[in-house]
């Protein structure tokens, strides 16, 4: 593999063979995913806590006919 300097950019360089661009600087690689894994898992949360919600609501809402009979 070849690559080239991205000019203004010390961290990037260029694949030459697939035109791809890729950080050298494997600090702020591994700080990108951490906060993407993070961001992941808030979502995941999120979507966890908005399922919860519903079963609650279709539980009170069984409680409120189940009473009103």
């Amino acid at each position: 593999m070849n690559y080239q300097k991205v000019q203004g950019r010390p961290n990037l360089v260029r694949d030459t063979e697939s035109g791809a661009i890729l950080n050298t600087n494997k600090g702020a690689v591994e700080q990108y995913r951490m906060i993407r894994e993070k961001h992941d898992n808030k979502n995941k949360q999120i979507e966890q806590m908005q399922s919860d919600i519903l079963e609650l609501q279709q539980i009170i809402k069984q409680l409120v006919e189940k009473d009103g009979d």
